[in-house]
């Protein structure tokens, strides 16, 4: 079995749920999800059938929260790069605040996903 645990992972590890086919439904499922509800159902629903989710399965989730968060706000693009955060809306703009980009402080990722979906929290456009 794979293994992943470095927390920078962001999958559905074969030692979690070790059948391929429901693997990748799973996957489908998270890509088609629309609100934090329902990833939070989701992420219940897993918890129940295959136990406590690992720290790569929590950050697929937290990935999903973060595009539902962003198509909410119409961005289109959530980009980190070298620790500043862009956030790039669908007419093209980039988002700013005080003629700055947000800055992750997080070093771990899980921290910094965390980081991210708190700067689409307090966006406004």
């Amino acid at each position: 079995p794979e293994q992943v645990d470095d927390g920078a992972a962001c999958c559905l590890p074969v030692s979690y749920i070790e059948d391929e086919a429901l693997r990748v439904d799973i996957y489908r499922r998270i890509a088609a999800l629309s609100s934090i509800k329902n990833v939070e159902a989701l992420k219940e629903e897993l918890n129940d059938r295959f136990g406590h989710l690992p720290v790569a399965a929590e950050n697929a989730l937290q990935v999903a929260r973060i595009r539902i968060a962003a198509s909410n706000l119409g961005l289109l693009e959530v980009d980190v790069r070298h620790g500043k955060v862009l956030l790039r809306k669908r007419n093209g703009d980039v988002l700013q605040e005080n003629h700055r980009y947000p800055r992750l402080t997080a070093t771990k990722a899980t921290d910094k996903l965390g980081e991210i979906l708190q700067i689409l929290g307090q966006t406004s456009i």
